[in-house]
């Protein structure tokens, strides 16, 4: 799944990116649209709840990692998460970590 991370790297080097699952945010988009960048569609195959926030696991319908968004009561119940199994993921630019992948 290509990123767009505001850093340049060599073509072809292996990087991992990582992002605090805080900072991961779910939008209301129409999945079979065009997406901004840094965003994908994932259906959520689980929930924790921890009394004010929600811990949620996103698998990606497409090839990609599972995430872990983590998301404030108020929040998770305005939105409707409980009731909507498929959400867009958008990882911000601004807070995506860049390192290089040991061998």
């Amino acid at each position: 799944m290509p990123f767009e991370v505001g850093v340049s790297a060599p073509e072809g080097a292996m990087l991992d990116v990582c992002i605090r699952s805080e900072r991961c945010l779910l939008r209301r988009l129409d999945p079979g649209e065009a997406l901004p960048a840094n965003c994908f569609v994932a259906d959520v195959t689980s929930e924790l709840a921890f009394g004010s926030t929600y811990t949620l696991r996103l698998d990606p319908v497409a090839a990609g990692p599972a995430v872990e968004v983590e998301v404030s009561a108020h929040p998770y119940d305005v939105l409707g998460i409980a009731t909507r199994p498929r959400w867009v993921v958008d990882l911000p630019t601004a807070d995506l970590h860049i390192m290089p992948r040991e061998a």
